[in-house]
């Protein structure tokens, strides 16, 4: 992204933030706040970009995936 800046965001069914991170290296583990595994279930992630203007564009990467254990 260059200077730019990347927020990943992933959210449960109620959409309550379980997870951020603003490491573009980093990625969710499966773990809730206080790293309790996350329930079995639908989980909704979004990246949000900002450019190295300052303007902020939420991407089209936004979308569900269903965690199974």
């Amino acid at each position: 992204l260059g200077n730019g800046k990347v927020t990943f965001q992933i959210f449960d069914r109620w959409g309550a933030l379980v997870f951020k991170t603003d490491n573009e290296n980093e990625s969710w583990d499966g773990k809730v706040k206080g790293g309790n595994p996350a329930g079995e279930g639908v989980y909704f992630y979004k990246v949000i970009l900002k450019g190295s203007s300052g303007s902020e564009t939420e991407s089209k990467f936004t979308g569900s995936i269903t965690l199974i254990r």
